[in-house]
């Protein structure tokens, strides 16, 4: 079964993501997304076209940047992580990241997630974007480079 089939098994989710992620990204300024696993791949399937219309807005100093929390655990995550690398997507790497709740966040917006009980929360209150901002950027702080991580999951390789 494919990313967006299994996705698409939670409907009403499926189209809700989709759209307020859309509009999110589409909205901001600066743009932060704390997600892993399969909804990774659902947005490198879905979105990876606006993600590389805001990277190069960031190249030209029009926007601020997409940055990207996740658990880089093995080669499928990896290659995926590198084509978000290969974009201009900041990505960091973090141990032991919660699975069951994924968010993104913008300088206006939060997005919550919850696939395992089919939930989405969209927020515009300024303290819960203030909130998730603060999380992200905790998790930024202590998280891994990619190229590092991707780096050592190679060299345990050989």
């Amino acid at each position: 079964m494919s990313v967006i089939s299994e996705l698409k098994s939670f409907d009403p989710i499926y189209s809700r993501i989709l759209k307020n992620e859309r509009e999110i990204l589409s909205n901001s300024k600066l743009f932060s997304a704390c997600i892993k696993g399969k909804l990774l791949e659902f947005i490198r399937d879905d979105q990876f076209t606006l993600f590389s219309e805001i990277a190069y807005k960031h190249r030209r100093s029009k926007h601020e940047g997409i940055r990207l929390v996740t658990s880089i655990d093995d080669h499928h995550t990896s290659t995926l992580v590198e084509e978000f690398l290969a974009i201009g997507v900041q990505v960091k790497h973090i141990t032991n990241l919660l699975h069951s709740i994924h968010f993104v966040v913008s300088d206006r917006e939060v997005l919550e997630i919850m696939l395992e009980e089919s939930k989405l929360s969209f927020e515009n209150d300024p303290s819960r974007v203030r909130y998730y901002l603060n999380i992200f950027d905790d998790l930024w702080t202590n998280g891994t480079g990619a190229r590092k991580r991707i780096s050592e999951l190679k060299a345990a390789d050989t």
